[in-house]
């Protein structure tokens, strides 16, 4: 099956249902619901990790908060973050890109490092979480190590103010899981791999079928079945030839 905009699904679905034919998903309620079906369909394959994963490289979001200089925000789409990168140049006149891996530690690791600073040195600040815990930052270094307490933010060790009054958005790389978006357009077609749409189809079929016609539509639903089956044996068989294995930093 080749892929398919969000129309051409909602039209076969409509179809198979004996609805109204249509030319876009706003020309009947009945329509638009079978395209909201479709949507909510995509989404729980993809919370259920039966669609491939959407591994993508991003940036963190810039605070820009003088109070929070050591801070950046995961964007909301990401779901798990594999690695993280800051570009660690020398100084403000430094033109060579330094991409460089900052290692991970938990937030128990990171306020036993931090606390271990001299408060009273010029090169220490103190900066408050949103908890009101305090902890002890350079202030005159490029990142070596992060966490995060909530989930939300990333949060360094350190941070060079002879460069950037903030860490910065742009000078900042990440690797990970990005929950796609699914757009209700007519023209719109969602992102996953072709094979995938059968399942997506046969799926949103069975489910508009109980949703909207209050009936069954057993055929419907052993393809469903039987493509999910299919998709949980092919994902076991990945990891298993390719043994990949990526740490864990609580983000899922």
């Amino acid at each position: 099956m080749p892929k398919l905009t969000l129309l051409d699904m909602t039209q076969r679905i409509l179809s198979d249902m004996d609805g109204d034919a249509v030319n876009s998903i706003t020309d009947t309620d009945e329509a638009l619901q079978v395209a909201w079906v479709i949507r909510d369909t995509f989404y729980d394959l993809v919370s259920n990790e039966i669609v491939p994963e959407h591994m993508e490289l991003f940036q963190f979001e810039g605070l820009a908060d003088s109070a929070k200089p050591n801070y950046l925000k995961y964007p909301v789409t990401v779901t798990e973050l594999n690695w993280f990168k800051y570009d660690k140049r020398s100084s403000v006149s430094d033109t060579k890109v330094n991409y460089t891996e900052i290692e991970y530690v938990s937030p128990e690791d990171f306020l036993k490092r931090t606390e271990m600073r001299d408060s009273s040195a010029s090169n220490v600040t103190s900066v408050s979480d949103d908890s009101g815990v305090k902890f002890l930052i350079r202030t005159d270094l490029n990142p070596s190590y992060w966490t995060t307490f909530d989930d939300e933010y990333i949060v360094c060790d350190a941070y060079d103010s002879a460069i950037e009054s903030t860490l910065q958005q742009s000078k900042s790389q990440g690797y990970g899981k990005v929950e796609p978006t699914f757009t209700l357009s007519d023209s719109f077609t969602p992102d996953i791999d072709v094979d995938v749409f059968p399942l997506l189809l046969s799926t949103a079929k069975s489910i508009a079928f109980v949703n909207l016609k209050q009936q069954n539509n057993p055929a419907a639903s052993a393809i469903s079945r039987r493509h999910i089956v299919r998709h949980q044996n092919n994902r076991h068989r990945l990891k298993q030839a390719n043994e990949i294995h990526y740490p864990d930093y609580g983000r899922k």
